[in-house]
């Protein structure tokens, strides 16, 4: 019992960065403002399937893990989602994508630890990516 309130805690912790890190300011150009144009509306295209995807391992959803996976896999190949040509901001991708394909892999298992570990790098990544585009270096 104790260990299912410490991972339920860990999962709404997670939500709670998961959801801030879509909102948080980025510095720079006007182009990098949030809630300006396709910039705004892709973000909240990422935000939905990362959403279910959390919802998903609370639920022990399986299958709607790997919807969402695929979903989010799908979005990070568009080219919105190069927000900067840079090797460090491609290197995140990169993780971030890899970090996808560990969450699915672990949902066709139906390993939900192993999904949660996906999902908690996915978020990680999200934080050090959007750290890297407020402060450019």
């Amino acid at each position: 019992m104790k260990s299912k309130r410490l991972f339920a805690a860990m999962i709404c912790g997670v939500a709670v960065v998961t959801i801030a890190v879509g909102w948080l300011p980025l510095s720079g150009s006007v182009a990098q403002q949030p809630g300006t144009g396709q910039r705004a509306a892709f973000m909240q295209l990422k935000l939905q399937p990362v959403k279910d995807l959390l919802e998903a391992i609370a639920m022990e959803d399986y299958d709607k893990i790997v919807a969402s996976t695929e979903r989010i896999h799908l979005l990070s190949l568009d080219e919105s989602w190069m927000v900067i040509q840079t090797d460090e901001y491609r290197q995140h991708s990169d993780e971030f994508r890899r970090a996808v394909v560990v969450t699915a892999d672990a949902a066709r298992k139906r390993n939900l630890d192993g999904a949660t570990l996906g999902y908690m790098q996915m978020t990680l990544n999200c934080v050090r990516c959007h750290r890297q585009l407020r402060n450019p270096e």
